[in-house]
């Protein structure tokens, strides 16, 4: 019986294929040449260099456009929910789409588990490599681990279906050893039978029954390479009717029966490997990573802080105002355009009771508002306040206008830069007088008595944001 192991590394050339279902996470780090990685629906052209991580549950193929070398570094998922202490993690690692420091940093922790392979021939079993697969699981999980359903969102507009596979997959793998249809799945997933039958076909390439028997039979290879449990109780265990349906179809998938299975395996636990072919791929991966240098923790900057000394008696109590409670950041004012933005945040008011609603970026086009403009046009600005003042609450206008970040991968933003420099000092004076006459025509003065504006500027601008604020001030 073999061991299953909490991390393991294998080299792969173009001389193999692999299409199944992942029970682990792996690693897949490009050592030389080219190659295509499906990962369910959607296809990575991987080069020299990229490293991407397939997440647990999700079927995937490997295909090879040339000659490639290709690491792999499968990590138990049950080891990792553990070590992260997250019961559903998912990593989003995938350099062919964006690149920074973290994927360098990765690339040499990778680079220097392959020392391991090369030097020594057990070399699974020694803690340095341990050290060093636990070095790169901190590593994703400090700079690639995101929440499962944000990436399922990311992806909509790719693959308008991917929350549903994921739901589909999440189902099927955790209740495989159940006497599970398509009609409870179907009732899982709120469709028709019928419906669920063709996407099936159209985004599997196979039925239902089909897809649940390859699980099955992913799952008891496992089984019967990792455990001595007897071939009935493994095909019972996934999920199987009878012993002699699971041996036809484990013999249609694998060539073998199950009993041959086990005991090829047995026997090539007890044989060496094929040592030219195992001496070559080394070779190959040496002259690839060349002199790897061992990762150098980050060393700790030495700061002096300054020790303060206060002395305080529970017996002299004072109450403090609560200012920070009747307000919520909403951000941007053209979020409060949105219906469903609207929805949640009403709820938030009936749960909180905050009075305030604190938004920026009113100056800028999305609200038809321009530098160079003569006449400006206030009715999306209106639209926004009518809808505060409606809900029985106050607006909080930052006057200023704001970057915007926007996330597209992990460890990476881009900013929209927005700031006054747009406007000139007469512009922006201009828009004040505008503005401030059109809020009191609309809503009255003695309204706009409770309302709250600020300015915030960006502080590279420091000369820009002492006019304005003057400017506003005396407005």
């Amino acid at each position: 019986m073999r061991k299953k192991e909490l991390f393991s590394l294998s080299i792969q050339d173009n001389s193999r294929h692999e299409e199944l279902v992942l029970t682990e996470i792996k690693v897949l780090f490009v050592l030389e040449g080219k190659l295509d990685v499906k990962v369910e629906q959607k296809q990575y052209h991987l080069n020299q260099e990229d490293v991407i991580v397939i997440n647990s549950n999700k079927r995937y193929a490997v295909n090879q456009s040339e000659d490639y070398l290709l690491m792999q570094l499968s990590i138990n998922y049950q080891e990792a929910c553990r070590q992260v202490d997250n019961a559903d993690i998912f990593f989003w690692c995938d350099s062919s789409a964006s690149d920074n420091e973290n994927y360098h940093k990765l690339r040499q922790l990778l680079k220097h588990l392959l020392k391991h392979y090369i030097e020594k021939r057990d070399y699974e079993h020694t803690f340095g490599f341990m050290s060093d697969c636990y070095a790169v699981l901190h590593q994703l999980s400090v700079n690639f681990m995101v929440n499962s359903t944000d990436y399922q969102y990311s992806e909509d507009d790719e693959d308008p279906y991917g929350e549903r596979i994921g739901q589909i997959n999440q189902y099927i793998h955790s209740n495989y050893s159940q006497p599970i249809s398509i009609k409870e799945l179907s009732d899982q997933l709120y469709l028709s039978n019928g419906y669920l039958s063709r996407f099936f076909k159209k985004n599997y390439g196979m039925t239902f029954g089909s897809y649940l028997t390859n699980v099955r039979i992913f799952h008891a290879s496992d089984e019967l390479l990792y455990t001595d449990i007897p071939i009935t109780a493994v095909a019972y265990n996934c999920g199987f009717t009878s012993v002699a349906f699971f041996n036809k179809v484990f013999k249609k998938s694998y060539g073998l029966t199950p009993s041959e299975f086990r005991r090829q395996a047995a026997a090539e636990d007890n044989m060496q490997d094929d040592i030219t072919k195992a001496a070559a791929l080394k070779k190959r991966v040496e002259e690839i990573i060349g002199d790897v240098e061992p990762p150098v923790p980050e060393e700790w900057e030495e700061k002096k802080v300054e020790i303060c000394k206060a002395q305080y008696f529970v017996e002299q109590k004072e109450m403090f105002q609560n200012y920070w409670g009747d307000t919520i950041n909403l951000g941007e004012a053209e979020n409060l355009l949105h219906s469903s933005v609207q929805g949640h945040l009403l709820i938030l008011q009936r749960t909180l009771g905050f009075k305030y609603i604190r938004f920026w970026n009113i100056f800028t086009e999305d609200f038809y508002i321009k530098p160079d403009l003569e006449h400006y046009d206030f009715s999306r600005i209106d639209a926004v306040l009518d809808f505060v003042l409606e809900q029985g609450m106050l607006p909080h206008i930052d006057l200023g206008i704001r970057p915007v970040s926007i996330c597209y991968t992990v460890g990476e933003a881009v900013t929209k830069k927005k700031h006054f420099s747009e406007y000139t000092s007469e512009q922006w004076e201009r828009l004040m007088k505008v503005f401030v006459r059109h809020l009191g025509m609309r809503y009255e003065q003695t309204n706009l008595k409770n309302w709250r504006f600020e300015l915030w500027f960006n502080e590279a601008y420091r000369d820009d944001r002492i006019e304005r604020k003057k400017i506003s001030g005396q407005i």
